[in-house]
């Protein structure tokens, strides 16, 4: 039988196990071990497709326009990051380029990568294993929530100096966001080694 340690209190179980729609707590700390959610993997596919379409629309509509004294400025997603760099704060660019687009359009990659041929049982490809640890390493680094509560506040800030035009691209990343997050909660760690293992044999 294998064995896990539970992340919070380190007591080490014998790893139980669970159906579908099912959860694994710790029974010392109550800390959540592992679930199996109901066709986990198929809908974490689903969701990270739905994600790389929208992801895809926010990159080549308009995101904000804004209007004010008879001036209209309109801001792609592309944009964020490109006029950053244009005022010299290189580092400031690269990192919203990096967290807001670069790598959340990875992460999306290695989820349908990897799941495309788990969900219809086909041979995996080479690199599934690392594309599976890549995983799990990128997604904390994709901040696509936190960049649309920051544009959020900036938004309620400019309002009361210019109008505010949201564009069809913020409406795509807002889809993007709530899919991405769907598709990860979704994707149980234990549950798709043990899919990628079983796939493998």
């Amino acid at each position: 039988m294998n064995q896990i340690a539970c992340h919070e209190c380190d007591l080490l179980l014998t790893t139980p196990l669970i159906k579908e729609g099912q959860r694994a707590n710790c029974p010392r700390c109550n800390h959540l071990l592992f679930s199996k959610p109901r066709h986990g993997m198929q809908r974490a596919l689903a969701y990270a497709i739905a994600a790389l379409l929208f992801l895809f629309l926010a990159n080549i509509f308009p995101f904000l326009t804004f209007q004010a004294k008879g001036n209209e400025q309109t801001m792609t997603l592309l944009q964020s990051s490109l006029e950053l760099y244009r005022y010299g704060r290189y580092f400031l660019a690269s990192f919203v380029m990096m967290f807001i687009i670069l790598a959340p359009a990875l992460l999306l990659f290695c989820i349908i990568s990897v799941l495309g041929p788990i969900v219809s049982s086909k041979k995996l490809a080479f690199g599934s294993y690392w594309l599976g640890h890549l995983i799990f390493q990128t997604s904390p680094w994709c901040m696509a929530e936190v960049f649309l509560i920051g544009v959020l506040v900036s938004v309620i800030k400019i309002a009361g100096l210019a109008t505010v035009i949201i564009g069809i691209s913020f409406w795509a990343y807002v889809g993007f966001t709530i899919f991405l997050t769907m598709s990860l909660m979704c994707l149980d760690k234990h549950e798709f080694w043990d899919a990628l293992d079983s796939v493998n044999q």
